[in-house]
């Protein structure tokens, strides 16, 4: 179970504009006010700062895009013929396609049929930057990479990317896989934004095929939805979606999801109330959805209405931003930072910290188990810190802490990393977790 906090009054100066030269970088909006994404949703609000990102993308590839084609980058749930082929509504189909009163869903279909890719559509072309027990690094790799081959053939204006369940395989450890994912997304997220892809970041579906993967998928959701909030693209969870279905929406292997059976056929497209239990059902109905949304962002109809209120605070000591829910996601910079510490008694690990820090505050009101991570890129390097209520530094760690800590306040501070005389200061993204502690179904802490 997610330990959710009580809301807190939130007073920013922001207003939700990422200005007009936030364009293609994802860094430009990570000091001022965005778009929070709700961690209980299944996609994110599409607001006015998300729709201002998505048009930036969109013009930045006027010209040179198709905006009735989009391209499928992602793992063997990507390549599976049981997403989005049915919509494609070739002649002779066996296919059954029912939006069971989405009318609203119908003009991205018809669009998206319209778009040609060497005699298919996007729906059911078969995606040279998606196959099966692939990670996002793949699509990266060679000359020309799997991505770039897609885009050439496609010149999409949109993208569909869900990777996860292949990358967090790709460590020692979960935990140790993360940062791997993590620079591999950005990486991708960055090709696609530079060729005026606009990208829909899908998370990874839940697992009962291994019990300790099952743990973290909710670690990697928030990491996932984390870097779609950073950048302000559109996000899909599929563990949302489908994690309270009959099996949690997934085959016999438990790993890929389900496909509703009528007829001795998979009817993937019937998203009705019996279509609908089923995970692939599922994935096909919030992807059309997604669709939907970011097209009508691109061609200037009206936002979503904010749903979270901006982070209260500033990130000082005396003012530290205020972790009013959790999951609890973050993008900010530390050069914006205060210069108060640059030591931390009692961790005792004798590293120089001595770069500018930004600060947390998180209240308890009962024991919780605690899982913290920071993220950064290039030519950034911080560490993230645990106090207890006592004021205590009882964990330090470059990456991430687990932690099981009492009732009350609990600081955690993101510091800047010196080494040679050099800061290493600049932007990341922190992602805090928790769950009651003693709770069975806890997914985090040690």
């Amino acid at each position: 179970m997610v330990l959710i906090l009580g809301f807190l009054a939130a007073c920013t100066d922001g207003d939700g504009d990422l200005g007009a030269d936030a364009g293609l970088d994802p860094d430009a909006a990570v000091t001022l006010t965005a778009t929070r994404y709700p961690p209980a949703a299944i996609r994110s609000p599409v607001t006015a700062a998300v729709a201002a990102r998505l048009e930036a993308i969109a013009a930045a590839g006027a010209g040179t895009t198709s905006d009735d084609v989009f391209a499928k980058v992602g793992d063997s749930h990507t390549a599976s013929t049981n997403l989005l082929h049915c919509f494609a509504d070739n002649a002779g189909s066996p296919y059954v396609i029912e939006l069971d009163g989405r009318d609203a869903l119908a003009p991205t279909l018809t669009r998206f049929r319209a778009g040609s890719i060497g005699g298919t559509t996007p729906f059911d072309r078969i995606s040279a930057a998606a196959a099966i027990g692939r990670g996002a690094r793949w699509a990266l790799t060679g000359t020309p990479s799997p991505l770039a081959q897609e885009l050439a053939a496609t010149t999409p204006a949109f993208a569909f990317v869900a990777y996860g369940s292949n990358d967090m395989e790709l460590g020692s450890t979960h935990a140790s896989a993360l940062p791997g994912f993590w620079d591999a997304m950005n990486e991708l997220l960055d090709q696609l934004a530079a060729a005026g892809a606009v990208s829909v970041v899908v998370g990874l579906p839940p697992r009962t095929d291994s019990a300790t993967a099952a743990r973290w998928i909710s670690t990697y959701d928030a990491v996932t939805r984390a870097l779609a909030e950073r950048r302000q693209l559109p996000y899909v969870s599929m563990w949302i979606a489908t994690r309270g279905l009959p099996a949690q929406g997934l085959g016999v292997d438990g790993l890929h999801h389900n496909t509703f059976v009528t007829g001795g056929r998979t009817q993937p497209c019937l998203l009705t109330a019996a279509g609908l239990d089923f995970g692939n059902n599922q994935r096909n109905l919030h992807y059309l959805d997604a669709l939907a949304a970011a097209t009508a962002a691109v061609d200037g109809e009206p936002p979503d209405a904010e749903v979270l209120p901006p982070v209260a605070g500033v990130g000082t000591a005396a003012d530290p931003f205020e972790i009013d829910l959790l999951p609890f996601t973050h993008s900010f910079d530390t050069s914006a930072g205060e210069r108060l510490r640059d030591d931390y008694p009692g961790c005792g690990t004798g590293q120089n910290e001595g770069g500018p820090e930004i600060v947390y505050r998180l209240t308890l009101p009962a024991a919780a188990a605690i899982r913290v991570i920071a993220l950064d890129g290039a030519g950034t390097d911080v560490d993230v810190h645990v106090l207890d209520p006592s004021a205590s530094c009882v964990e330090r760690a470059d990456r991430l802490v687990d932690r099981t800590l009492p009732a009350g306040d609990v600081t955690i501070v993101v510091d800047t990393f010196v080494m040679a005389g050099l800061e290493q200061a600049g932007p990341y993204t922190l992602v805090v977790l928790g769950c009651e502690a003693g709770d069975p179904d806890c997914a985090v802490g040690p």
